[in-house]
């Protein structure tokens, strides 16, 4: 049975709104503690780079063998690009709304071995004007009829407005789509 219902998931259509966010982590060697000033100093070795947030839910949902779609914004700068080239080469169908007032979600972890020494968030917690709001919802509302589910992937970094949130599950309702939710908050604004 579990089968079954496994295999089904190839007729199901997605579509993920919300947050993406590249997570980086870059390997460091320790040389020791400055002189200057009591902080460790490293030397990067390498960084590797994941699509995260919204991005790798609905890289999941691929992955489980559904067709996705993926509505996001990304500022026009080198990691909105590369998450809009990671999106298709997992397969998903990327909508990237360009917001020129905010940094693609880029968050940086500098490890040295298993320690996290340091970790940097390039992003914005404001919520999206009212023109990039209206983008999304437009967005959905074009491909909303040929859906079977829609996820709202929130991280609490402006995507997700409560009018953009409430004008999306009207018209989910209004196609008679199946509704999830993945609302993340930690120490960040939630």
């Amino acid at each position: 049975d579990i089968t079954q219902q496994i295999l089904k998931f190839n007729s199901i259509k997605v579509c993920v709104i919300g947050d993406v966010i590249i997570d980086e982590y870059i390997n460091c060697h320790p040389l020791g503690m400055s002189r200057e000033e009591p902080n460790i100093v490293v030397t990067p070795i390498d960084s590797q780079k994941f699509l995260g947030g919204a991005g790798i839910v609905a890289a999941h949902t691929v992955g489980l063998g559904a067709t996705t779609n993926l509505i996001t914004i990304t500022c026009k700068d080198e990691a909105g690009s590369w998450a809009v080239s990671k999106a298709t080469e997992y397969g998903i169908t990327i909508k990237s709304i360009e917001d020129k007032t905010r940094p693609t979600n880029l968050k940086q972890r500098y490890k040295a071995g298993l320690q996290t020494l340091l970790k940097i968030s390039h992003l914005s917690q404001d919520k999206v004007s009212n023109v990039i709001q209206n983008q999304i919802i437009n967005e959905f509302k074009k491909i909303a009829p040929d859906i079977d589910l829609l996820i709202l992937s929130d991280f609490s970094y402006g995507v997700l407005t409560n009018e953009v949130t409430t004008e999306l599950i009207k018209i989910a309702k209004l196609n008679g789509l199946i509704i999830a939710a993945d609302s993340q908050t930690s120490s960040q604004l939630g």
